[in-house]
């Protein structure tokens, strides 16, 4: 999209905006959006303390290719969920292109602190557990007849969507693709309605309450082992404190106790639904916009679900245990110069910092993989992505450890992935 592209489309989302709200003319802020939309506070009156509304669209355009989740689509959500006593952002509009959402603002902090999640951390997995107890077929949502009918949809789904994404092939998410497909769990029970993003940063608090629940946009029938997932996985980057307790908290307020092997299941599926969205971002430039910062977690969560699929497997593997080897190159050489001479920005601080531990571990990285698929498969690197293709499932574990330790030595390339993968442990993602 090219600047003058995105200019004409935010002034059509302004006027559309103040229609809605009846006014002459709004003011958009951009504000965070989440993961593949931008995000707007609404103001109406520019020395208003707050916004009167929330808007957020689509990267890009409205197409929500084989995965069908739109803005749209959530604003219906929304609505029932307020029908129902959720407490959510009353919909003000919703369009299907650009596809956008348009919401009442509502007063909360989405980063609250340590103090804070304590207050509040239970009360929201007690809501969390009611949209699992809720009748699924309130919502407007692809119905099954069973969990395992509704599991194997969405995963087909999410698989169509990375093969169209052009990441399907990528030895990492390959491998993890055969596994997810091999060991998906049974379920021959009735499906729960899924919120489908789970954790610290989808919910707002307010005064030790939960004042609304965020980001509804992939909300499916599915298992609620799934969400415990995305809670898990998402404290990686967003504290929300122990997840132990707040596993204890989710078990208290449903009644249930929590199916292990199905978490560790669901919780493969979940880093592997992130790093196809990372990667399938990855693969297209965006003017004015550095990628960055999806590069830096796609480099954690490869790390991270490279070690996960392992323990699917039966296996295990700590991560960060590999002492790179770095070689003197003209790119690294280059990009310390420039670093050395340079006062630049923050972001393309890091891009160059990234580039110049590229070029200067590639051979580390290139040898090492070489090594492990001679040692430990009896193949070239070459044909990695055939072999995980044909072998037999006996022979999986292995695969898995070429593949982890290979996405655990690229995520050296980054120290800002190291630190992450780092926070992740201490969570108990990514450990022996």
């Amino acid at each position: 999209m090219t600047d003058a592209t995105a200019a004409e489309r935010q002034q059509h989302l302004a006027r559309w905006t103040a229609e809605r709200l009846g006014v002459a003319t709004v003011e958009l802020r951009p504000f965070l959006g989440g993961a593949a939309n931008a995000g707007y506070q609404v103001f109406v009156d520019a020395a208003d303390a707050q916004p009167t509304a929330f808007l957020r669209t689509r990267l890009g355009g409205g197409d929500t290719g084989n995965l069908g989740y739109s803005l749209h689509r959530e604003g219906v959500i929304l609505q029932v969920a307020a029908r129902l006593g959720f407490p959510v952002a009353p919909v003000l509009g919703t369009l299907e292109q650009p596809d956008a959402l348009l919401m009442q603002f509502v007063p909360g902090n989405a980063r609250p602190d340590a103090a804070e999640i304590e207050m509040v951390a239970a009360k929201y997995l007690a809501l969390i557990a009611k949209v699992h107890g809720s009748d699924a077929s309130h919502f407007h949502v692809t119905q099954y007849a069973t969990m395992g009918e509704a599991m194997r949809a969405d995963f087909d789904a999410w698989c169509a969507d990375a093969a169209d994404s052009g990441v399907a092939d990528r030895p990492l998410l390959a491998l993890a693709e055969r596994v997810l497909r091999d060991r998906m769990p049974t379920g021959d029970g009735p499906p729960s309605l899924v919120h489908g993003d789970v954790g610290a940063g989808n919910f707002l608090a307010l005064d030790g309450e939960v004042s609304a629940m965020l980001d509804w946009e992939l909300a499916h029938l599915g298992d609620p082992m799934e969400d415990l997932a995305w809670l898990w996985m998402r404290g990686a980057h967003t504290n929300f404190g122990d997840p132990e307790t707040r596993f204890a908290e989710y078990e208290a307020a449903s009644g249930h106790r929590i199916d292990r092997d199905r978490l560790t299941w669901q919780l493969a599926l979940v880093m592997w639904k992130s790093v196809t969205a990372l990667h399938a971002r990855l693969r297209h430039v965006v003017p004015g916009e550095l990628a960055m910062v999806q590069l830096i977690v796609s480099l954690t969560y490869d790390a991270l679900l490279g070690a996960q699929v392992m323990r699917v497997l039966g296996g295990s593997t700590g991560l960060l245990q590999l002492s790179p080897v770095r070689t003197a190159t003209t790119e690294a050489n280059l990009a310390d110069e420039l670093l050395a001479l340079a006062p630049l920005p923050g972001d393309q601080r890091a891009v160059l910092e990234y580039l110049r531990d590229s070029a200067a571990l590639s051979e580390w990285l290139r040898q090492s993989l070489t090594d492990d698929c001679r040692t430990m498969l009896g193949i070239e690197p070459e044909r990695l992505n055939e072999h995980i293709d044909v072998c037999p499932p006996a022979e999986l574990l292995a695969v898995a450890g070429v593949v982890a330790r290979d996405a655990d030595r690229r995520a050296h390339t980054s120290q800002k992935a190291v630190r992450r993968i780092e926070r992740a442990q201490k969570i108990g993602l990514g450990t022996a």
